[in-house]
């Protein structure tokens, strides 16, 4: 299989030939944890813009977003970028999955020829290799078959049970869901702060340094003020 795989060298070039950028020590490299999906952040004069790579449904794309310093979306553009240019520049390696090879073969036993059931706990494969079946299919299975006996009984037990899990699963996304949007303004405030700061750290020093280091709260809020407002 094929992943991405970049630096803040390589998007940089490869997010040059679709916009203009400041030089690259004034550009802020991220990748996305536990993903192979990469940003790159800089300023521009109505506010500052952002570029994201990643793969949606095995195509690789890489948009481009631009905001004021409100934090309003200006535009937006999604481009398709083509396997072979990304593998020319060296954004594209191979790896190997559990299932390709990395895992254990569980298969039939080899003295009796049984064949065992894979579980996976925790992501760890777990062999067990005898199963409580019902005496009918533990005849069918001792003569080389099983049958498994459905009844629309079984069926709207079945069916019952998953309605069931899924009303409890449906009950804690929307909990949760409710939760983060209560939070969003907030940690969408913070993320801000923290982004004016560091481009108040290059641009205006003197404001980030009296914001850091006075101990004043009245001061502080005053020149965050201002760096948000700039």
């Amino acid at each position: 299989m094929l992943r991405l795989k970049a630096n803040k060298t390589s998007l940089y070039k490869l997010v040059a030939e679709y916009t203009a950028l400041p030089g690259m020590r004034r550009t802020e490299f991220r990748k996305a944890p536990r993903a192979t999906d990469y940003f790159l952040d800089w300023h521009q004069a109505d506010g500052y813009a952002q570029a994201f790579l990643a793969v949606c449904m095995g195509r690789p794309l890489l948009s481009i977003t631009v905001r004021d310093i409100d934090g309003h979306q200006l535009s937006r553009v999604v481009h398709n970028l083509a396997l072979a240019d990304l593998r020319e520049r060296g954004m594209v390696e191979e790896f190997t999955t559990a299932a390709e090879g990395g895992g254990q073969r569980m298969g039939p036993d080899d003295k009796t020829g049984v064949q065992g059931a894979a579980l996976y706990i925790d992501g760890q494969p777990v062999r067990v290799d005898k199963l409580d079946l019902p005496q009918s299919e533990k005849a069918d299975q001792e003569a080389g078959t099983i049958t498994l006996n459905i009844t629309p009984e079984r069926l709207a037990t079945a069916a019952e049970g998953l309605k069931m899990i899924w009303a409890a699963m449906l009950a804690e996304v929307e909990q949760a869901a409710a939760a983060f949007a209560k939070m969003w303004p907030e940690i969408w405030a913070a993320e801000e702060r923290r982004r004016a700061l560091r481009w108040a750290e290059v641009y205006k020093p003197r404001w980030a340094h009296i914001y850091h280091h006075t101990k004043k709260g009245r001061t502080r809020k005053k020149y965050i003020k201002r760096i948000l407002a700039w």
